[in-house]
């Protein structure tokens, strides 16, 4: 949609024992689905964040909500699959960028480092405790090797972020678990993102995936057999609601389009685009 008017590594953990990161294998909360990325499969994770302490190099991510709403008098053009008009309040970020690669190493058994890298690319969020977010890059972009025995991922394992909610410090992590034989989540291993580490990890909020948050659109289908096709979807946690609607064009002026309260006036249009005015928006 777009609007006429109206976005080194030198910081590990130390190796001292008592700031040695934790394998996540403490009391568990409620399982959630993660995606196992390269894998077609979804897997229970009950790991709870225990990882590398927090040094002062470490980078604060702190989320605020991110409210989304197409206010009364705009003005804009749409074509198939964009949405027209939305209101949400976003809490959790669906993606993370990261711009730049990193190449690295971190603390693993028995406190010997072992090297990973991520590539520039998109982390998709994967699950939430009630204390950390965690983001996962594609398998394609990551790494993690120990220098005698190779590589130390298999299938379903994952590298990427994790977001302490509380403090939004973030650190880089590998799961290894199914490398290890064991139960997907209960061997993980961090350290914290330091500014030296040269990337940028920059929060994208482009869908629902978490926390209190809510989501409305309509989108605009196109326009078929002499009607505008629109779609409205509603989502929250766990639900999901998409209806579609009809409306005749009237060739001979604008036409009114009116959706649970939500009104606008498409003002010109043809087999590409609709330019359109808000007349009333969400409550």
């Amino acid at each position: 949609m777009r609007l006429h008017n109206g976005i080194s590594s030198k910081s590990m953990c130390s190796l001292n024992p008592q700031m040695q990161p934790k394998l996540f294998h403490e009391s568990p909360f409620i399982p959630r689905k993660l995606i196992a990325l390269g894998a077609a499969a979804l897997v229970a994770i009950p790991f709870l964040f225990s990882g590398c302490a927090t040094s002062a190099a470490g980078i604060a991510m702190p989320f605020e909500k991110n409210v989304l709403r197409t206010e009364v008098g705009t003005e804009g053009e749409a074509t198939a699959g964009d949405a027209v008009i939305v209101k949400g309040v976003m809490e959790v970020p669906s993606r993370l960028q990261i711009i730049g690669s990193i190449k690295s190493s971190m603390p693993g058994a028995m406190g010997l480092p072992f090297s990973f890298s991520i590539q520039e690319c998109s982390l998709a969020f994967v699950a939430q405790s009630s204390t950390v977010l965690w983001y996962a890059a594609p398998d394609s972009e990551v790494t993690a090797k120990h220098s005698m025995l190779g590589s130390v991922l298999s299938e379903g394992d994952h590298v990427g972020i994790m977001i302490n909610r509380r403090s939004g410090l973030a650190h880089w992590y590998v799961d290894n678990s199914i490398h290890n034989h064991r139960r997907p989540g209960t061997m993980v291993w961090s350290r914290a993102i330091s500014a030296a580490d040269g990337v940028q990890v920059i929060p994208r909020y482009e869908k629902m995936v978490a926390g209190n948050s809510t989501y409305k659109a309509i989108t605009y289908g196109g326009a078929y057999d002499g009607k505008f096709r629109f779609t409205l979807d509603e989502f929250s946690v766990g639900q999901e609601t998409s209806k579609e609607f009809f409306f005749t064009i009237n060739e001979n002026g604008s036409t009114l389009v009116a959706i649970k309260g939500v009104l606008f006036e498409i003002t010109y249009h043809d087999s590409v685009l609709i330019r359109y005015k808000v007349l009333n928006s969400f409550d």
